[in-house]
């Protein structure tokens, strides 16, 4: 856009989606080139995806994992709630009525 000087081709939600996808996709070929380095294995090209969608859905099996434990943690009173859990869960604290 820049090299044709247009005043039609102007950056904007479109152009920044665009650009993220491009930056997420980046990020993930580095990852898999890093992992291929430090381990010493080779990956073909047609796995590369493959492997990308193992490691999300390990993250993601984490991350379920650790909510899981937060929300018992929660709800037996071991960890303090922050003020969006503490809405969910008691909301008459923000009742201003009563007051």
């Amino acid at each position: 856009c820049n090299l044709l000087k247009t005043s039609s081709c102007k950056p904007g939600i479109y152009t920044e989606s665009v650009y993220l996808v491009i930056f997420c996709f980046l990020i993930s070929m580095a990852r898999t080139v890093s992992f291929c380095v430090l381990n010493k294995t080779n990956i073909d090209p047609n796995n590369i995806f493959v492997w990308s969608e193992l490691q999300d859905a390990e993250e993601a099996a984490e991350k379920a994992e650790a909510a899981q434990k937060r929300a018992a943690d929660i709800a037996s009173g071991a960890v303090q709630m922050n003020g969006r859990e503490l809405f969910k869960h008691e909301p008459w604290v923000f009742d201003n009525n009563i007051y």
